[in-house]
């Protein structure tokens, strides 16, 4: 959440905390024991964990005490964004039904914005504005959009995007996305409407972040790249300090990531 501030989830309730910067970081209890797929935190207080079997838990003290959110869904969740502390969206694994829901009073009560036709799971949510959004679908490639907070949906199906696995905008017009095909970074310069795959590496790229005109992936055998020309082309990075499977990457400005 910031410079010093972050956190991680991971298998088996696992929740961690760094206050320096990522250099040590402290266990936390989570209270559960199920995998925890994905973690977002609003500010350095206020965050969310999410896994399977609809296990969505909160904290508002940095992670000091969480506790349940009661939700609908009985599904793994995939993913969640919180685009505002009371603006919050999830996105589950297929299931018998996936879904995308929308919390708009703090995680009381959630609301089903799913897109018409969508059958397979979710994969990532990002919302650059209380009204645009985008979701990565395993539906056939497809990346969905919204100017209406999740009100109607639009899909574009790109071409060879197998499994779209996170995707991100810097404006309204200009965005990413990673998959699970290929070493591919897909750009749009139109809201999502179309998409352009640019070669960052031969290896699949699981996840990458952006600062200004900087680009960062990452994914298998610890592959790492960098576009310094918003991703017009990307240079291998070659510190990777592991050859595992790179899951998240994330950077707070435009030197300083984890």
């Amino acid at each position: 959440v910031d410079q010093n501030i972050g956190y991680l989830s991971g298998q088996n309730g696992l929740l961690m905390k760094t206050v320096d910067g990522g250099l040590t970081w402290q266990y936390l209890n989570s209270g559960v024991t199920v995998n925890l797929n994905d973690i977002d935190f609003f500010d350095a207080d206020t965050g969310y964990a999410v896994g399977a079997s609809g296990t969505m838990i909160k904290t508002t003290n940095g992670g000091a005490n969480w506790i349940n959110v009661t939700n609908p869904v009985t599904v793994a969740i995939n993913t969640i964004f919180i685009q505002s502390p009371n603006n919050v969206y999830m996105g589950t694994a297929s299931g018998t039904s996936p879904r995308v829901n929308r919390s708009t009073d703090y995680g009381a009560t959630w609301v089903e914005i799913t897109p018409a036709g969508l059958t397979q799971t979710v994969w990532d949510i990002f919302f650059i504005s209380p009204t645009h959004g985008w979701i990565a679908t395993q539906n056939g490639g497809r990346v969905y959009r919204t100017t209406d907070g999740g009100a109607t949906w639009v899909d574009s199906v790109v071409d060879g995007l197998i499994v779209p696995n996170t995707v991100k905008f810097k404006d309204l017009q200009t965005g990413f996305v990673t998959n699970n095909n290929n070493g591919n970074v897909y750009k749009s310069t139109d809201g999502g409407v179309t998409w352009a795959p640019i070669a960052a590496t031969t290896v699949r790229q699981n996840s990458f972040d952006l600062n200004g005109t900087n680009i960062w992936t990452a994914g298998n055998t610890g592959t790492m790249t960098k576009s310094s020309n918003d991703g017009t082309n990307y240079t291998e990075l070659h510190s990777a300090v592991t050859i595992q499977q790179i899951r998240r990457i994330h950077f707070f400005n435009s030197q300083f990531g984890v």
